[in-house]
């Protein structure tokens, strides 16, 4: 299991993984650097319209929403606020820089409770 990071028993730090919306999604491959000069990993979200908020809690304002599932870039993830979907928990919140805020990470498409390759922010 993932240091620091609650998840339901039965998945054991694993999230269960979503058909693809197309080829090539999923964990995009490389680092991204954006018009503002962050760089980040892409990832795509498993959902749609998944909230983007302002801190990585519910309670927060949400900052925007974006399509779904698209491709984003993820900055950095930290601890926040739980968030329970589906019959999975997850207290990890990746930081989207092009869109001001943060989304849980149980709402990133990838088999761990974290998106691989994020620093901590």
């Amino acid at each position: 299991m993932t240091t620091g990071v609650r998840t339901t028993p039965a998945i054991r730090g694993r999230l269960r993984r979503t058909p693809r919306p197309g080829p090539g999604l999923g964990l995009l491959h490389g680092l991204a650097r954006g018009d503002d000069g962050v760089t980040a990993t892409p990832f795509v979200t498993r959902e749609t319209d998944v909230s983007v908020r302002q801190q990585p809690t519910t309670d927060s304002a949400r900052v925007a929403r974006p399509p779904g599932p698209t491709s984003v870039r993820v900055a950095c993830q930290v601890h926040g606020g739980l968030v329970e979907y589906d019959g999975y928990s997850n207290d990890a919140w990746s930081h989207l820089p092009d869109h001001g805020g943060y989304v849980s990470s149980i709402f990133i498409d990838v088999d761990d409770a974290r998106p691989p390759g994020a620093p901590t922010c």
